[in-house]
This record gives C-alpha cells, structure tokens and sequence, in this order.
C-alpha cells in the first residue's frame, strides 16, 4: 500500500504543482470576490465586497492585514483582525486543496481503503500538532484519494470551536481552470459524536443531513511559475 505522504505528493502534483506556489487566482464564493497571490514563499489574499451600500477590501499577508471601506484604510482591532484573516484563509485552504496537507505541523496517517458512491479510495487521517498547528490545531482530517486517478475528491473534518460539529464535503463538478483542479462540495452535517474517521460508513448508511453547497464560481488562474 502507498505511504499517506506518497498519496498526498501525487495529488499536489496532479491538482496543481508549481502553480501552488506561483499563481494569481481569483474566484468569487458566497457573493464574496476573492484573490491570491503567491510568488515562492511570498503570498497575499485580497476579499472585497459591497454591503449595505458600503465597499470593503480586506488585504493580508503573512505580515500584515489592511481593511479599506469605501478606499479609505480604516483601524481594525486585533481580535477582528484575526477573525477575518481565519476566515480568508479557510476559503483558501479549501480551495487550493490538497496544497496545505504538506505544512510543516500537519500529521498524517493511512487509514486503509474505503468506498464511496461505488468508487475506491485511499482514506488519510490529518492532524496537527499544537505549535504551529494554529489555533484550530485540535482539528481532525480525513481526505478521499481516488486509488486510480491519484486524485483528491472528498474531505471530512471534525472540530471544537462553537460546540463542536463534523462534515463531510462531498466533491463534484472537478474542473481543471489552466492547469488547477478546482471542485465544489455537498456540505453534509453529522452528529458531534461520531468519529470523524467513520464518516464514509455514516455517509453509506445516509446518516449525515446536507447543510450547504460550497461552490466556487468565476475562477481564472494566471500562471507566475518563473520561466527556465
């Protein structure tokens, strides 16, 4: 059987390579535009949007966060800087997938082979330890591998903050947008209780409720991969 790390490098590769790191993506999500950055190490994420009549852009780095309403750069407090750098990650992490399963803090366990809607899968457990993990570290992973195409198509996460809560994201409409895979999801709802690591056999047993659909419309990817 292949090692979780060799599952994850061949999905890395397959959705996207050297455009992880040197691109210029925009999407909208959630009536929300979005756009990232990366040249190498180096990174920005921009959020803008218009509500109640009022524009917003929320620019970040891994150095600095800046908010502009209406062009003009207003104050933030620390904990709402916080509040909306998590949230703009979280729609990146998402959508880049499986990208950040290589961090630094990031555990990673096989789990063996599982069965989901009649296709085979490669099954990974992700954790993460507390220093560098950041402030979700707790969190548990389980990603689907397609054990003939390498690809990664579904995700499942277990979480603390607000209670607690576990889905199960459902991939479909994969698209390849000059040279990234990108997909949507079905957002399914489980029981808190359940181990995370059980949810294709919840999903089997039709044991989840759908919550949402996690859609990203109006992706265009330039590539920055340096020219040999």
């Amino acid at each position: 059987m292949p090692s979780a790390q060799e599952l994850i490098d061949q999905a890395i590769a397959l959705h996207g390579g050297e455009l992880y790191d040197y691109s210029d993506i925009s999407l909208t999500f959630r009536d929300k535009n979005y756009r990232s950055q990366r040249e190498g190490g180096k990174f920005t994420y921009e959020r803008s949007f218009v509500e109640e009549g009022m524009s917003y852009v929320d620019q970040m780095s891994s150095e600095a966060f800046e908010r502009k309403i209406n062009g003009e750069v207003v104050f933030v407090q620390d904990t709402m800087v916080r509040k909306y750098r998590n949230s703009i990650n979280s729609v990146w992490y998402f959508a880049l997938l499986p990208y950040k399963l290589n961090d630094e803090a990031v555990n990673k366990k096989y789990l063996g082979v599982s069965e989901i809607d009649g296709k085979s899968y490669h099954k990974i457990e992700i954790t993460f330890q507390e220093a560098g993990g950041g402030e979700d570290h707790q969190d548990i992973f389980v990603y689907f591998f397609d054990t003939e195409s390498g690809h990664m198509d579904h995700l499942a996460y277990s979480y603390e903050t607000d209670g607690g809560g576990l889905r199960f994201r459902k991939g479909y409409n994969f698209r390849e947008v000059n040279g990234m895979r990108f997909a949507d999801y079905v957002n399914f709802k489980g029981d808190p209780k359940m181990d995370v690591r059980d949810i294709d056999r919840a999903y089997f047993n039709q044991e989840l409720d759908t919550l949402s659909l996690i859609e990203l419309e109006n992706v265009e990817l330039k590539s920055l991969v340096p020219q040999s």
